[in-house]
């Protein structure tokens, strides 16, 4: 598969080399067959070329706290910063050079939020000079966790002599999920992984280990308690909790008056139960009074 991003370049590449095949074939239709010795080199040529712009799939590691490599290449470097503008501390900076012939196509290291993308002008020498990393012109992206204002890491893709051209394929304020394709840099050049030394992130790789992007762990760090990606998912949970408890709270007054009515209604009965025996010992009482009283008219009545 090639990279979708480098579309233009690879179709170029692609007309070229089938318009120099059937004019080597032409040519070879008057002049012999000799001159068809030219077409398997225009056919590999035109193939080595496509390759600088092959998309291969990856598989990103499920290891905690892990930030793979943005890029295929070599290491070239493993050292600390005393002040890193964007993290306004020190961080460990993990620099991969990328070839020729290596992939082209950059990779989000880890998940969280591209929070901005710097555009730093400069010059365009060797990238193999010494000096290129620091002269060069580059684009800086900064990645924040996704919910809290945490610097987490920052990619750095340095142009070269011939990499003139980065091109990325997201946007400012996009939550990145690691591995994700994020852009290509056409034809070679340098990348570098830039983390906080707050975060105690150790190198997994040395100087001189050839790395692929998207699955070569670089760094690790410690999260504490969760992962990144925990945390996002957390916060998300939260809000649906939240939202589940106002809902709740929105039923609950009905419920609840509902209730209060029911048992009204059955103190109701309960005593309504309890005043009619106490209305048929009244009604009791009362006949037996006016019974008491004719008896004692009737003994009145036979002395008089």
């Amino acid at each position: 598969m090639l990279a979708r991003d480098a579309r233009p370049e690879w179709l170029a590449v692609l007309g070229t080399g089938a318009m120099l095949a059937v004019a080597n074939v032409f040519l070879a239709l008057p002049l012999g067959p000799a001159w068809l010795i030219g077409l398997p080199i225009v056919v590999g040529l035109t193939a080595a070329v496509l390759a600088m712009f092959r998309d291969p799939d990856r598989r990103p590691p499920s290891q905690r706290g892990a930030l793979v490599s943005p890029v295929d290449g070599k290491v070239s470097s493993v050292h600390d910063v005393d002040h890193h503008a964007p993290f306004n501390g020190p961080a460990r900076c993990v620099r991969v050079f990328i070839s020729l012939m290596d992939v082209h196509v950059v990779r989000a290291p880890l998940h969280g939020r591209l929070a901005a993308v710097d555009d730093q002008p400069g010059r365009f020498i060797n990238a193999l000079r010494a000096e290129s990393p620091e002269v060069n012109t580059a684009k800086h992206l900064i990645v924040r966790h996704p919910a809290r204002d945490q610097a987490l890491a920052s990619i750095r893709l340095i142009a070269g002599a011939f990499a003139r051209t980065i091109h990325l394929r997201v946007m400012t304020g996009e939550v990145l999920q690691r591995s994700q394709r994020i852009g290509i840099i056409k034809l070679g050049s340098t990348a570098e992984l830039y983390v906080p030394l707050e975060r105690s992130p150790e190198a997994q790789v040395a100087v001189g280990d050839r790395v692929r992007g998207g699955e070569t762990v670089l760094l690790t760090v410690a999260l504490g308690e969760t992962t990144i990606e925990e945390a996002a998912a957390r916060q998300v949970v939260g809000e649906s909790a939240a939202l589940a408890e106002e809902e709740a709270s929105e039923v609950e007054p009905t419920a609840v008056g509902q209730a209060e009515t029911d048992e009204i209604a059955v103190l109701r009965r309960v005593e309504s139960t309890d005043e009619e025996p106490r209305k048929a010992e009244t009604d009791e009482d009362e006949n037996e009074g006016d019974e008491a009283e004719a008896e004692e008219e009737v003994t009145v009545d036979a002395e008089v």
